[in-house]
Order: structure tokens, then sequence, then C-alpha cells
């Protein structure tokens, strides 16, 4: 089930939290993970701005993707339950509700942008994240 996140409930703000930092340290291991542990209390304030849709499967928040309107911050799936579909049902709820997106991945992330592009999504640009010197590729999908 796929509801939005109850930002004032303090033990689904602390799931969604932790699985950021989990996924964002092994997902990204070409990057140090004291980064992610620094970006940690300015991403805490960001998305309590943000919708944000939690994937939910025994009681248990088990994946999010994170919306700032139509530009996709994230998709975040705990690394017990990667590759069973829940991304995948994240990305066709938001798609969805809109006709188009962005986001930006890491280069070096090939996984991640192998699954965009087969959700539709098209490399449109690439640039230079200057705080982690690491390659992005931004991506656009459209109805």
């Amino acid at each position: 089930m796929i509801t939005l996140v109850d930002w004032s409930d303090e033990q689904q703000r602390e799931r969604v939290l932790a699985l950021w930092l989990q996924t964002n340290t092994v997902t990204h291991d070409f990057i140090p993970s004291e980064y992610w542990q620094k970006m940690y209390p300015m991403v805490s304030d960001l998305m309590a701005d943000a919708t944000i849709y939690v994937y939910w499967q025994d009681n248990q928040i088990i994946g999010f993707i994170g919306l700032m309107e139509t530009y996709i911050a994230g998709i975040f799936v705990d690394s017990k339950h990667q590759n069973q579909g829940v991304g995948y049902q994240l990305i066709q709820y938001v798609q969805n509700k809109t006709a188009v997106l962005d986001l930006s991945v890491y280069a070096l992330n090939e996984p991640a942008w192998r699954f965009y592009e087969r959700q539709g999504f098209k490399i449109v640009s690439e640039n230079l994240d200057d705080a982690v010197g690491e390659i992005e590729y931004q991506m656009h999908w459209a109805r």
C-alpha cells in the first residue's frame, strides 16, 4: 500500500530518514559516508516541505519516493526489499499523478539510471555535482 507520509508521526519520520541514510550510504559507495551524515539535518528539514509517498508492507515502511513538485528527489527502498518491484510501484504511482517528472542521478549509479530508463525517463543532460565531484545525469519523463 502507498500513502502520503505523516510527517507529524515521529516513527514515520524517523523510518523515512533512516531509509534515506541507509540507502544513500550503501548505493553511493563512491561517496564518503560522512557526506551523507553531514547532509542529514538539512535533508530532514527539506523533507518536511516535500511530498513523500511511503510504501507499506506488513505495517512497516519499506520504501518511499520524495517529490519537490515534479522533481523526484529520490526513491529509497530498504536493501532487504530491493529488486522486488517496490521502486517500480512508487514510480508508477507518481507517474499516474503527473504529466512530467524530472530527477538527477549519479552516472556511477548505473542500476538506478537504467531503472529510470526502463520507466520511460530520458537522459537530457549531465553536469558535475561540485559537492561530491561526481557526474550527475538529469533525466526527464513526460506522458
